[in-house]
């Protein structure tokens, strides 16, 4: 009998320890900036695994981050953003955040919505060029290539932190004129 119990008690307590996440959207970034609280207080995570590759010269094998594999010939430099790995913002703009992962200065990847996004579009992450589905972004001031299967990644925050962020209602008790003597 407790055969059968322990894995449904694990999966239990297993739940139970992980926070909800919920894209971070349009709206969401709004109501947090009404309530004035910092971007940069928030943590915020990706969706999806991405992965960053760079090819490297035969000669120029030294690396900053990431790792270093040796395939078709080449020397190929991989940089892995595992899914919900943390991140903080750095900088913000309309329409824009640069999050980063990992330390260093230039360790930022930028996500952003379109002009026209609607308020429940997520903020995905950005390069400075698609093709075929593949990203260029300079990361740690070297370029590299987002592969297909992290093009789409999206920010999530934890959704305790959307819910803190509602906003605050009163209700008016309404005046009464004074009463004459």
């Amino acid at each position: 009998m407790l055969r059968n119990i322990a894995p449904l008690f694990l999966l239990f307590i297993l739940a139970g320890c992980t926070t909800p996440k919920s894209f971070f959207t349009v709206d969401t970034r709004a109501r947090i900036e009404y309530k004035k609280e910092p971007l940069n207080q928030l943590q915020f995570y990706i969706d999806r695994d991405v992965e960053l590759r760079r090819e490297l010269a035969s000669n120029d094998v030294k690396i900053k981050s990431g790792k270093v594999a040796f395939e078709n010939g080449r020397y190929v430099n991989i940089i892995l953003l595992k899914k919900f790995t943390p991140g903080v913002c750095t900088d913000a703009s309309e329409g824009k955040l640069k999050i980063t992962f990992d330390t260093g200065l230039d360790n930022t990847l930028s996500f952003g919505v379109k002009k026209t996004a609607k308020s429940s579009d997520a903020y995905q992450l950005m390069a400075d060029r698609w093709v075929n589905n593949i990203g260029r972004v300079f990361y740690n001031d070297e370029m590299y290539y987002i592969q297909p299967a992290g093009a789409d990644a999206r920010l999530m925050i934890n959704k305790s932190a959307v819910n803190k962020s509602e906003i605050d209602k009163h209700v008016m008790k309404g005046v009464k004129i004074p009463k004459s003597n």
